[in-house]
Order: C-alpha cells, then structure tokens, then sequence
C-alpha cells in the first residue's frame, strides 16, 4: 500500500510538471505570436501608406506638369498669334507644326515632374523606413519579453525555459529575414511603378508633340 502511494504520488508529481513545462512553451510561443502578428501589421500599414503615398505623390506631379506645359504654350500661342501677323503665323503652325522652341516646355516640364518625383520618392523611403524600424523593434521586444520571462523562472523550470527559448529561435530568426524581404519587394514595386510612370509622362509629350504637328507632318 505504502509503495503504491508511493509510485502515485510520483506519478501525478510528474504529470504536473509536464502541465507546467507545456504552459512554459505556450507562454514563451504566445510571445512569439504577439511580436509575428505586431510585424505582419507593420507590413500591412507600410503596404497600404507607401501605396498611397506614392499614387498621390505621382498624381500630383503629372498635374503639375500638365498645368505648366500647358500654361507655357497657351502663353507662347497667345502672343505669337496676336498682332498683325498673328493670322499668318497661325496658319503657318497649322501646315508646318510649331516652331521647335516650344519643345523646351516639354523639356521643362519633364524635368519639373522628375523633381517631384524625387521628392515622393524619398517620402515614401522616409516612411518604409520608420515602419521597418518599427517591425524590428517589436522581433526585439519580442525577445527581451521571453529571455525576461525565462530568468523569472522557479529554477525546477529554468531549464525548459531555456530549451522552449531555444526552440522558437529559428522562427525569430526567420521573421528577422522577412523585414529584409519586405524592404526589398517594397523597392522593387516601387522601381517598377516610377519606370511606369515616367514613362506614361513621356508618352504624354509624344502625344502633345503630335497634337502640335503641321498638316505637313501629319
């Protein structure tokens, strides 16, 4: 009798620190989910704002391209075709096209566009960095939370601690890298969408250009 009691009580010790030691490894994962869920956000965010940063950034800059072409040569028209020779001048342009000195709005305003473009982009760069930061700070509270939650430890659970530590490492690990992946897929749609653009602000000339030729050239 003596024995068996002997035998349960060992038994049912050990069942509880098998509980203990699987609530050890649940509380150090729970640490890991919060810092994956805290990351996964930042990249949502920095997905959504650099998105609508650079959209808006763009838009602008086409816009303030399109008013300044357009200013420019309405103003050139407007007095090339005044006075007594406007109307010579006028009929001139309609079968030989503009004069090529208007080509320097085109040049102007491009240039004025690329600017801007400069300018969002290095917003959008501003910002992507603070919000990677951002993810990088939550992997490293993350860890501080665990490594300050194993060395709480009763020294009879110390040990699993420090082993459930170990174990969650590799994912840490693997989450650190995706910050360096989600720096380098952001840069590379962002390249993408910059090329796209400027190149929609050159076909745009082309079609000003083409708008402004002669019946000659036409």
């Amino acid at each position: 009798k003596t024995f068996a009691g002997v035998v349960e009580h060992q038994q049912t010790t050990k069942a509880k620190d098998h509980v203990t030691g699987a609530e050890v490894a649940a509380v150090i994962e729970g640490k890991y989910a919060a810092a994956e869920a805290s990351v996964k956000k930042v990249f949502d965010d920095a997905d959504k704002e650099s998105a609508r940063i650079f959209d808006e950034g763009s838009e602008a800059a086409k816009n303030e391209f399109e008013n300044y072409v357009d200013g420019k040569m309405t103003a050139y028209k407007r007095e090339r075709y005044s006075g007594f020779w406007g109307g010579l001048s006028w009929l001139e342009d309609k079968f030989f096209g503009m004069p090529d000195e208007v080509n320097v709005f085109y040049t102007q305003g491009r240039q004025m566009y690329m600017d801007r473009m400069d300018q969002v982009i290095t917003k959008v760069a501003n910002y992507v960095t603070a919000k990677l930061n951002e993810a990088k700070q939550a992997i490293k509270a993350g860890k501080k939370g665990i490594d300050d939650y194993v060395n709480k430890l009763p020294k009879d659970l110390a040990e699993v601690g420090k082993q459930a530590a170990s174990d969650i490492q590799d994912k840490f690990d693997s989450l650190e890298q995706s910050v360096n992946d989600k720096k380098n897929d952001l840069i590379e749609g962002l390249a993408k969408k910059y090329v796209d653009n400027v190149k929609k602000i050159d076909d745009r000339i082309g079609e000003m250009k083409e708008a402004n030729a002669g019946l000659i050239d036409k």
